[in-house]
């Protein structure tokens, strides 16, 4: 703290203020949301899909049935990621803290 600023900061000496550190931490969640849309369900999608036509070409309707069924769970999956994700916004008012676990500053 320095004067009546409160800081936060890192190991690596990265230092933030309370609005900014929430920021950030906004920020990372959001990007960590989209990266496992785009690592995980759309990929199983993608290959469920696959999978259901495949079996579909090889005439076995009640497994194509199920891959579809599998695919169309993890599209609808990501897109309730996908709008939670948007709909996220930088803190702009101060949260209402818990007292058991008191912010701690980073004093010079």
């Amino acid at each position: 703290m320095e004067g009546n600023v409160v800081s936060y900061g890192c190991a690596t000496g990265h230092r933030w203020s309370p609005q900014a550190l929430l920021e950030q931490q906004t920020d990372a969640v959001e990007r960590a949301l989209w990266l496992a849309i785009r690592r995980s369900l759309d990929e199983r999608s993608r290959l469920t899909e696959g999978l259901a036509e495949s079996a579909r070409q090889r005439g076995h309707a009640l497994t194509a049935a199920r891959f579809q069924d599998a695919s169309k769970e993890a599209r609808l999956a990501a897109d309730v990621i996908r709008n939670a994700a948007s709909g996220m916004s930088p803190v702009t008012e101060a949260p209402d803290t818990d007292e058991s676990f008191p912010p701690v500053p980073v004093t010079d």
